[in-house]
C-alpha cells in the first residue's frame, strides 16, 4: 500500500525515544448496488492516520485512526455514557503486542473471516459471527484490549473489555401528580467480555480454535445479551485454490434478525477462491441454525480483477434468508464497482 509520508525519521530530543513516523493511507470506492428492488449509486472515501515509533530500548509503539473517527478516537473511557472506541493504540516487544481501543476479539485476530465477495461487501455475510470484539452484532461492550504473542508457527491471543455501564433507552412516565411527565433513562450493567484463541500455521495451511464469553447483562429496558461461543476453523491454499471453513456453537446467544430477537444455536460456513493471473473468482455458503430447527442460509459468488497500482474491479451476487437484517429490499442483492487503495 502506498503511503503519503508526512513525517519520517523525526529524531526526538526527549530521552527514551529513537524515532517517530506519521503516515497517511486510505481507500475509496465507487459503483452500483442492487438492493433487491432498485439500483443505487454507492461511493465512499476514507483517510487513515498511522503513527509509529520506537524507544531506544527497542520497544515499538503506535496508534491508528480514520479521519472520520478523529473525535471519537480522542477518548475511550468506559465511565458514564461513553462508548467511544474508534482508533487503536498499541505497544509491542519481545513480550508480544498489546492493543487497546477498537480491537477485534482474540478469535477473530487468530481465525479471521471467509473470503469476502462483492464491491461493497453485500452485508458482510462472509464475516464469521463473533459475539464480541469490533463488529460483533450482539452487544457493544465499549473499548477493548487485545494481547497477541507468536512463536514459530504458533500464535496465541487474549482479548477482553472492561464491562462498561452504558445508558440508552429513555422512557417518559407520568409524575406523581399525573401532570408532569418525567424521563427515566435505563442502564445496562455488563460483565467483562473476554476471548481466547490459538492457531497454528504451516507452509500452506492454518488451523485454529477460539472461545468467547460475554458474561451476563443486567437488562434494564435495553436490548443486550450475554452468552458464550466456541469456534474452530481451518484453511488451505494449493496451486492458486484457497479453501476456508469454520464451525461455531453458541450458548444463550440472542441476536436481532429484522424486528425479532432470536437465539442462535450454531453456524458454519465455507469459502473457496481460485486465482489465475490478475483474476480471482470466489464462492461462499453459510448456514445459521436457530433454536427450534430453523435455518438461515446464505450463499453467493463474486470476482475480482486486479488493475494494478492498488485499484481493482469487484462484483458479486448474494442470496440470503437473513437479508432482512441487512437493510436490503430483497433476498437477492448484487453490486459491481471499483475499489482503490492508497
Amino acid at each position: 500500500m502506498k503511503k503519503l509520508l508526512l513525517a519520517t525519521s523525526i529524531l526526538a530530543a526527549t530521552t527514551g525515544y529513537a524515532a517517530a513516523e506519521i503516515s497517511l493511507t486510505g481507500d475509496a470506492r465507487m459503483g452500483v448496488v442492487y438492493d433487491g428492488e432498485d439500483v443505487q449509486f454507492s461511493e465512499r472515501a476514507r483517510v487513515r492516520f498511522n503513527m509509529s515509533g520506537q524507544t531506544d530500548t527497542g520497544l515499538e509503539f503506535g496508534a491508528t485512526f480514520r479521519a472520520d473517527q478523529a473525535s471519537a478516537s480522542a477518548g475511550g473511557s468506559s465511565f458514564g455514557t461513553s462508548t467511544d472506541k474508534d482508533g487503536t493504540t498499541w505497544i509491542s516487544g519481545s513480550f508480544g503486542k498489546l492493543e487497546m481501543g477498537d480491537v477485534v476479539s482474540a478469535a477473530e485476530e487468530a481465525l479471521g473471516d471467509l473470503t469476502a465477495i462483492g464491491y461493497s461487501g453485500l452485508g458482510d455475510f462472509t464475516d464469521i459471527p463473533y459475539i464480541n470484539g469490533d463488529g460483533a452484532d450482539t452487544i457493544d461492550q465499549g473499548p477493548g484490549a487485545l494481547y497477541s504473542y507468536t512463536m514459530g508457527g504458533f500464535e496465541f491471543h487474549a482479548g477482553m473489555t472492561d464491562g462498561s455501564r452504558q445508558f440508552g433507552l429513555t422512557e417518559t412516565v407520568e409524575g406523581e401528580d399525573d401532570t408532569n411527565p418525567i424521563a427515566i433513562t435505563y442502564a445496562n450493567d455488563r460483565d467483562t467480555a473476554y476471548s481466547l484463541a490459538a492457531a497454528y500455521s504451516g507452509a500452506n495451511y492454518k488451523v485454529g480454535i477460539g472461545y468467547l464469553d460475554n458474561g451476563n447483562v443486567e437488562n434494564n429496558g435495553l436490548s443486550g445479551y450475554g452468552g458464550s461461543q466456541v469456534i474452530v476453523s481451518g484453511e488451505v491454499d494449493v496451486a492458486g485454490i484457497g479453501l476456508k471453513g469454520y464451525y461455531t456453537e453458541f450458548h444463550e446467544v440472542i441476536v436481532e434478525v429484522g424486528d425479532y430477537d432470536v437465539e442462535v444455536e450454531s453456524s458454519f460456513g465455507l469459502s473457496a477462491d481460485y486465482t489465475f493471473g490478475a483474476t480471482q473468482v470466489i464462492g461462499f455458503a453459510r448456514n445459521d441454525e436457530l433454536v427450534g430447527d430453523n435455518n438461515l442460509e446464505s450463499y453467493g459468488v463474486g470476482a475480482i480483477y486486479d488493475l494494478g497500482g492498488g485499484a481493482s474491479l469487484r462484483g458479486g451476487i448474494l442470496t440470503s434468508d437473513n437479508i432482512i437484517d441487512k437493510d436490503f429490499q430483497g433476498q437477492t442483492v448484487a453490486d459491481i464497482g471499483i475499489r482503490l487503495n492508497f
